[in-house]
């Protein structure tokens, strides 16, 4: 056989195989894929940027006669699949040493939508859930800016002079 002839031989099969090669295929098996989505609401898994403490200081004769407000940006977050509102409660009065306490009602809260223009009405809270933001939409990763107001109030001064804590306690909850 000559050079030209093997070389034409040789492309005749390499052209074959890769026909051939190309045309095999085996089915291997069939698979379902689900996606199964249920109803969420809560926490964002974004990490909130608010503080985590908020700290009302009384050290001036200004501090004790005027109210003091704390605008706590992106306070907490929250993801949900369905209408939703964020109540909010107490865990009780403000405590300091074992026998001194002040009333959790002179704190007063309101909270927005981040990037909203106002803040909702203000409310006092206590140590039952109440709706701070109602009638949400679903959302995806939405931050909450709250509000933290205590009005000028003679209580104040007769109060031992420690510092107090309470907690307050967001929750979303789907009606």
């Amino acid at each position: 056989m000559s050079t030209k002839s093997t070389k034409r031989v040789v492309l005749a099969a390499a052209a074959f195989f890769t026909v051939t090669a190309a045309s095999a295929q085996a089915q291997l098996r069939s698979i379902t894929v689900n996606v199964d989505l249920r109803e969420v609401t809560g926490v964002s898994p974004v990490a909130p940027t608010g503080d985590g403490v908020v700290d009302f200081v009384y050290q001036t004769a200004t501090d004790y006669n005027t109210d003091k407000s704390i605008t706590v940006t992106n306070q907490f977050r929250v993801t949900s699949t369905a209408a939703y509102s964020i109540v909010v409660r107490g865990s009780g009065d403000f405590t300091g040493s074992p026998s001194n306490t002040l009333s959790l009602g002179i704190l007063r809260l309101s909270a927005k939508a981040s990037g909203a223009e106002n803040f909702s009405g203000e409310i006092t809270p206590t140590t039952t859930n109440q709706a701070i933001i109602s009638g949400a939409t679903a959302t995806l990763d939405q931050g909450y800016d709250v509000l933290y107001r205590i009005p000028q109030t003679a209580t104040l001064l007769n109060a031992a002079k420690e510092v107090y804590t309470t907690n307050i306690i967001y929750s979303a909850t789907a009606p």
